[in-house]
């Protein structure tokens, strides 16, 4: 099924908030919540079907991340529990995406934690407080695993059960001034009046549409002002099951490996009965001397960004008159060369290899093109992604030419 347009995943948005003002504004609080809590739904879904129609493939959990904050925000304006209670539990699923698929630490979640008490405060609610507790407890147990998987050092883990401790006696006090402030206070007195209310979906409308607005906008950039390449593709995956109607897509040039300078290099003629040349990894060299560290420090080189520097060569493919190779790597953009930003999964100083991640691991299939891609791969006919790349090195693809089929 294909990606709906942008202007629908905008405009749905936008007309749920307008809708749900409309409603506060008249009185209707409980159609009024519902409807803004439809708004954030339609934000962190658009978040992903944004992603699909501009074939973006970033670090997905941010995704996550994004709609809680949106969530949250929006439960803050109108002081909504249910939108707490949606922004809580997608919170927690930032966490275990980030923690435990990317093993990533999740500080970020230390505001959005302190959010989340701070909101059940304020609408006295029960059911947010619980969720607070839930996910902060969710934090610290992700973080703990964290540290004591990924470096084991005792001083980490005391900062983790600081943390918890602290979380622990703050969620307990809101908790005993919760029930005191909800015992004391009738029940009409803890919700805004109808006008602040209204304004405030109003504004989380506005800030939700432009924050989809600008990732559309940044993400988008490239392929409106990139010069366009053609990298050659190995073979992939017609359907990707955390993604749905996404083609997995798969490039040589991913796996780079260093021609180290002064040491000499056997040239090995191609092997008839092997893959085609564009299928290797390229053999590139240095610029600088940023690569010469130990096997220690390369370690920490996960997720630093360098560039490789393209140059055309003969694809002699149906559709493709030119492939681009990489011939450079440094750690910053070459002036004018055409630079491809990759950031390193990983690189070992033993033989001097990197394994690269472009962003271009996607693109946005229905089932007629997923079966087109499927026959050309049985008959190991050629596929190259046409990509867009930015003079900083920020690339998006924009089509996949097919066998000489060009499919956006």
């Amino acid at each position: 099924m294909a990606s709906p347009p942008p202007t629908i995943i905008l405009g749905a948005t936008a007309i749920a908030f307008a809708a749900s003002a409309s409603a506060y504004a008249r009185g209707r609080e409980t159609l009024g919540e519902l409807l803004a809590f439809a708004g954030t739904l339609f934000f962190g879904n658009g978040i992903w079907l944004l992603a699909r129609a501009v074939h973006l493939d970033g670090h997905y959990p941010d995704a996550a991340l994004w709609w809680a904050i949106g969530a949250l925000l929006t439960a803050h304006l109108i002081k909504s529990r249910l939108i707490a209670v949606e922004a809580g539990i997608v919170a927690m699923a930032w966490v275990g995406l980030e923690t435990g698929l990317f093993r990533r630490p999740a500080h970020v979640f230390l505001g959005l934690g302190a959010g989340l008490l701070w909101l059940a405060y304020r609408t006295r609610s029960a059911a947010v407080l619980t969720v607070a507790i839930v996910s902060i407890a969710a934090w610290v147990a992700a973080t703990g695993v964290f540290v004591f998987s990924t470096t084991g050092l005792l001083p980490g883990a005391g900062i983790v059960s600081a943390a918890a401790t602290v979380a622990l006696i703050v969620s307990l006090l809101f908790a005993r001034r919760i029930r005191s402030d909800a015992a004391a206070a009738p029940a009409t007195a803890a919700g805004p009046n109808r006008r602040v209310r209204a304004i405030g979906a109003a504004i989380s409308g506005v800030t939700l549409v432009a924050l989809l607005g600008a990732v559309l906008a940044m993400h988008a950039w490239p392929l409106w002002t990139g010069q366009l390449v053609y990298l050659r593709v190995r073979p992939v995956d017609s359907r990707d099951l955390l993604r749905g109607d996404h083609v997995a897509l798969s490039y040589p040039i991913e796996d780079v490996l260093l021609r180290v300078p002064g040491e000499p290099v056997d040239a090995i003629p191609p092997d008839p009965a092997g893959p085609p040349i564009s299928l290797t990894p390229p053999l590139v060299d240095p610029i600088g001397d940023w690569w010469k560290v130990d096997e220690e420090q390369a370690r920490g080189w996960r997720d630093r960004e360098i560039y490789l520097q393209l140059q055309p060569l003969p694809a002699n493919a149906p559709g493709v008159a030119q492939e681009h190779r990489p011939v450079t790597v440094a750690e910053r953009p070459v002036p004018g060369a055409v630079n491809l930003a990759g950031r390193i999964v990983f690189f070992t100083s033993f033989d001097y290899s990197f394994r690269l991640q472009f962003g271009l691991d996607a693109f946005s299939a229905d089932a007629p093109t997923a079966r087109l891609i499927d026959e050309a791969m049985q008959r190991d006919a050629p596929i190259y992604a046409e990509v867009a790349i930015t003079s900083s090195g920020r690339a998006r693809v924009r089509a996949l030419v097919v066998d000489g089929r060009r499919v956006e």
